[in-house]
């Protein structure tokens, strides 16, 4: 699950990091909101995102409007002007951890710092998780495993020690 920041908005219709609430990977949209400064009883969603089309859905009266930005939300039943803090959670659908460590191999990216500028550019699909450590958890080795290079931090390199070391060290020529 992911979970965008909390923001607030006066307007009835929010467009705050559409590019993220637009992705077809997104889906089951929770919303919620907290009216600031007055009471907001009958604060509701009244146009959600739509999860799968460029529209987005009008729960008042189911039109779809192909006019608005499909990864907007309105806001419905506060006092004009009426500050409205929200947040919007949604689960979202990755490649599996297989497929996007061999799209990930084929970049030949060497380590986090390269990642990390791939992962700010406009090149990363946006089904490749920028954090796979968190999001491949189960799967997850290590960054050497993810580019490819195979390449052990020295931190959680594991040595011999000095007698097994002396036993093992003719055997490898």
């Amino acid at each position: 699950m992911i979970k965008l920041k909390t923001y607030w908005s006066d307007s009835n219709t929010v467009r705050r990091s559409s590019t993220y609430l637009r992705l077809c990977l997104n889906k089951d949209f929770r919303y919620q909101l907290t009216a600031i400064g007055s009471p907001g009883p009958n604060l509701h969603i009244a146009k959600e995102i739509f999860e799968s089309s460029t529209d987005y859905v009008d729960t008042t009266n189911n039109n779809n409007n192909n006019n608005d930005n499909h990864s907007s939300f309105k806001v419905a039943d506060g006092t004009s002007g009426m500050k409205v803090s929200w947040q919007v959670t949604f689960d979202r659908e990755y490649r599996s951890f297989e497929e996007a460590r061999s799209i990930v191999h084929s970049l030949r990216i060497k380590n986090q710092s390269e990642w990390w500028k791939f992962c700010k550019s406009e090149k990363k699909p946006t089904d490749i998780p920028s954090n796979p450590a968190v999001v491949y958890e189960g799967d997850w080795k290590s960054w050497g495993d993810w580019f490819g290079t195979y390449f052990i931090a020295n931190r959680y390199r594991k040595y011999l020690d000095l007698e097994t070391g002396r036993e093992k060290a003719p055997s490898l020529g």
